[in-house]
């Protein structure tokens, strides 16, 4: 809710009620197959390079990423690096729902990638496809 500021037992019993609407009238809900992309860029300093980021994606600097106004692309988040070579610069966070991510990193297993890191679950895992290059399967769980 805008005037709270926030998610309110408001929203939750209405997301309660259009929920069981929905079942009433014969459909199922499908809000776990639903993912977010984040495009982040690892760096040794993200001072010298966000606000080329900012002017070039028509986006705005905000702390360590730099945002859609309209919030309808990507946002693209900075990570500090090392910055000896050679290194992976790019990667993408997919965010979804925890039920979602053994299915995935078995479905890119099984597409030739392989699991990389697994020690920050259940709050990401990282996976890497045949050349190497790395994907983040992230949840909400475990989220300081």
């Amino acid at each position: 809710s805008h005037d709270a500021g926030g998610v309110t037992e408001r929203d939750v019993r209405l997301a309660r009620d259009i929920s069981a609407f929905a079942a009433e009238a014969g459909h199922a809900l499908q809000g776990t197959s639903r993912a977010v992309v984040e495009l982040a860029l690892d760096s040794p300093d993200h001072h010298e390079v966000i606000d080329f980021y900012a002017a070039t994606l028509g986006y705005r600097a905000q702390d360590d990423e730099v945002r859609d106004p309209a919030e309808a692309l990507p946002p693209v988040w900075f990570q500090q690096s090392g910055s000896e070579e050679p290194r992976q610069r790019w990667h993408l966070d997919v965010w979804v729902d925890p039920s979602e991510v053994q299915p995935r990193i078995d479905a890119a297993v099984a597409a030739g990638g392989r699991l990389v890191d697994d020690g920050a679950a259940p709050s990401f895992w990282v996976l890497a496809d045949a050349q190497g290059n790395r994907i983040c399967l992230c949840t909400w769980q475990d989220r300081a």
